[in-house]
C-alpha cells in the first residue's frame, strides 16, 4: 500500500493545530499516512495538543523532538528528512484541508502523469477579523492547466 507523508510545520499554532491534524487524518483513499509534525519550540500549548493527538494516533503521528528554535526553513528541512512515504504533502499548522479526498486526488494525478514532479490544489485565505474566505490571488491569476519550473520561478 502506498504511504503518504504529510509534513506539518508549526509554531505557536495552538488555536489551529487540532483542526489541521483532524483534516489530515480524515483523508480517505486507499493509502496509509504518516504525519510528521515539526513543532519549532512553540511558547503556547501547540506541543501539548500534538502530544495528545499522537497518543490517540500513535501509528500515524510522529512529533519530532526539539531543542532550539530552528526557523521555518530548517524546521521544514528536518521534517522532509524524516519522511518515509512515496509522496509528500505539506499542511502548515495553521492550515487545514476541506476535501477528504484531497490526497487521493493528488496521488492519482501524480500516478497518471509520472512526468509531473508535484501538484497542488486551490487555496482559500481566511480573514478572521471579518470572517471571510478569499481565493489566493496568485492562484486566481493562473491561466495554464500545467505550469513549468520556469513558471514557478
Amino acid at each position: 500500500m502506498i504511504k503518504i507523508s504529510v509534513v506539518v510545520t508549526t509554531f505557536n499554532h495552538e488555536k489551529y493545530i487540532l483542526r489541521c491534524l483532524e483534516s489530515i487524518l480524515s483523508q480517505q483513499g486507499g493509502f496509509s499516512l504518516e504525519v510528521i509534525v515539526g513543532d519549532d519550540c512553540s511558547a503556547d500549548d501547540t506541543r501539548k495538543i500534538v502530544l495528545e493527538f499522537q497518543e490517540q494516533y500513535p501509528e500515524a503521528v510522529i512529533l519530532l523532538p526539539y531543542g532550539q528554535n530552528l526557523g521555518i526553513t530548517k524546521n521544514l528541512q528536518r521534517c522532509l528528512e524524516a519522511c518515509s512515504g512515496s509522496y509528500i504533502a505539506v499542511c502548515e499548522g495553521d492550515d487545514y484541508w476541506t476535501d477528504k479526498l484531497k490526497l487521493h486526488k493528488q496521488k492519482q494525478i501524480l500516478e497518471n502523469h509520472p512526468q509531473y514532479s508535484m501538484c497542488f490544489s486551490a487555496v482559500m485565505l481566511y480573514y478572521e477579523d471579518d470572517n471571510r474566505f478569499v481565493p489566493h490571488g496568485d492562484q486566481v491569476a493562473l491561466t495554464k492547466e500545467y505550469i513549468t519550473t520556469e513558471d514557478l520561478i
